[in-house]
């Protein structure tokens, strides 16, 4: 892997003067383009982070420790990675609205450091990704009712779908067939009035059950529905890469589970106070996924012959990516 900020010839000579002891200090003490290859990633103070207890107050050193010390500042490595990375694209969904702090702060006295608590305060100030994404979503076009206006269209289809199912039902003369379409069409009913519904929605989401506000949930099931219009591709694989997030964190917490069970067992308590095993095995649900409401859209899918085709004017829209001045249909 080569770095991205070093040029070729930056980069030769990061490597050859490994063997040259002569290195160029600047004004202000940094080193010049010739850098030694270990102070520019700085080898000395990385590898001096493994102190194994063992090794300060035991008689030998213990390997399966200095393994477990390694393995977790690698961890550690990378989580700062996917902050700076999570950081960079919450600028791209940047609003300069913030939302209204928290008022409970008792986690915040857990640490003692002023940095470290000038960074949580700010995190509460700052919007996260998932408002950031919210917003994007809820200025998907075709949502405006006096434009396009998806939603009732979509409603009407999904009734038109339930309808079917309950006229099946009702010249169904097969009982098993019957039983089979009455919980399909009692299953359908419940599911498509908790998305309809605003009211229900804003229980689920006061429940921790869904994160999304419900004009964002439209933009949403609206760009997964017609992802093959030009503008819709690229915002519907954002989409899928922000479910992907969701899929690999829990894998990896799901490892992190194994892990602990092995090394400690289900009994003893997590260093940070917590109920250890049983507290990591909880995370695992869907109330820890950020984005669980794109992930659960597949439950809202209809054939493709129900959904509302795009008037003339919309597929005009649709058809390029860039934003365009709002176009009544």
């Amino acid at each position: 892997m080569t770095c991205p900020f070093a040029t070729n010839s930056l980069l030769g000579s990061l490597h050859d003067a490994e063997n040259d002891p002569k290195t160029t200090k600047s004004a202000n003490g940094h080193s010049s383009p010739n850098m030694l290859y270990g102070e520019y990633l700085q080898l000395d103070q990385l590898l001096n982070c493994v102190k194994p207890a063992s090794e300060i107050y035991g008689s030998e050193l213990v390997h399966d420790e200095h393994l477990f010390i390694v393995t977790h500042q690698a961890y550690e490595l990378w989580f700062k990675q996917i902050i700076f990375e999570l950081n960079s694209v919450k600028t791209l969904f940047f609003s300069e609205e913030q939302r209204v702090n928290f008022s409970k702060d008792k986690y915040i006295t857990v640490f003692k450091d002023p940095k470290a608590i000038e960074t949580v305060l700010q995190s509460e100030k700052d919007p996260s990704l998932c408002d950031l994404v919210q917003k994007w979503l809820e200025r998907t076009p075709g949502l405006e009712t006096n434009s396009f206006n998806f939603w009732k269209k979509f409603e009407d289809a999904v009734h038109h779908q339930i309808e079917c199912v309950k006229f099946q039902l009702q010249y169904e003369t097969e009982e098993k067939k019957k039983i089979e379409l009455e919980a399909e069409y009692e299953q359908k009913v419940k599911t498509f009035e908790s998305l309809f519904d605003v009211e229900r929605h804003n229980n689920l989401v006061a429940r921790g059950e869904r994160r999304f506000s419900h004009k964002a949930l439209q933009g949403a099931m609206m760009i997964s529905l017609y992802r093959e219009e030009p503008r819709f591709n690229q915002p519907f694989h954002v989409l899928t890469q922000l479910t992907d997030i969701d899929a690999l964190i829990t894998k990896w917490r799901y490892n992190h589970v194994l892990m602990v069970q092995r090394m400690i067992g289900s009994q003893q308590l997590g260093t940070g106070g917590s109920s250890g095993y049983w507290y990591l095995r909880s995370t695992l649900s869907d109330r820890y996924k950020v984005f669980v409401d794109l992930c659960n859209l597949s439950t809202f899918l209809i054939p493709a012959s129900e959904i509302p085709p795009l008037t003339e004017q919309m597929k005009q829209r649709l058809s390029i990516r860039q934003d365009s001045e709002e176009t009544n249909d």
